[in-house]
């Protein structure tokens, strides 16, 4: 998937369906920011305790001990600095998340625990960009103002993918001919 289809799609899933949550109402939208967290590609690692918490997000994954349903979980890597947890406390906390409850503790020193014995981690780095409700408005404005004078300087050959660079030096958007309006998806889900 491209970044851009990614970055898209996920927004209007966030915003809209994630259960978790109520959908966002157009009234709540001044209130808000949005966090885009790129994610660097995975890495498994042998031992589930090597990684560096505020640095590596974790992404588990375990059969169920009794179903053998495959569980999975992840945690960004701000996630565990951010609780206070230790690297064996985030782990605990993923298997929850996953969605493994049970009366029998998971122990992490049993080497034939159910399931710490079967855990699989990966870890990744990410870059995290933020935008509150008036640094989007901002971007949005200057790029229509952009889009009503570019289209003169793209009849002359213009570059098509100049970057625009707007708010907190985060880039959100690109300069191109063929800009999706997320936007107005975002504000006609947030209407209904």
């Amino acid at each position: 998937m491209r970044l851009e289809d990614g970055l898209r799609e996920y927004a209007l899933i966030s915003a809209f369906d994630d259960h978790r949550f109520s959908p966002i109402k157009a009234s709540e939208l001044p209130n808000l920011s949005c966090n885009v967290s790129l994610l660097t590609p995975f890495t498994s690692i042998p031992d589930p305790l090597a990684w560096t918490p505020g640095v590596h997000g974790i992404h588990i994954t375990f059969p169920h001990p009794n179903t053998g349903r495959s569980l999975s979980a992840t945690y960004l890597p701000e996630i565990a600095k951010e609780q206070g947890w230790s690297r064996t406390e985030t782990i605990l906390s993923a298997i929850s998340k996953a969605g493994y409850h049970s009366n029998n503790k998971v122990d992490p020193e049993d080497e034939d625990d159910p399931v710490w014995s079967r855990l699989k981690v990966k870890v990744y780095e990410s870059q995290k960009a933020t935008a509150d409700w008036g640094e989007y408005l901002g971007w949005k404005e200057s790029r229509d103002r952009d889009k009503e004078g570019a289209s003169d300087h793209v009849a002359e050959g213009d570059d098509e993918g100049e970057e625009n660079v707007y708010g907190n030096g985060i880039e959100i958007g690109r300069k191109t001919n063929d800009n999706v309006k997320v936007d107005a998806k975002v504000k006609a889900k947030a209407r209904n």
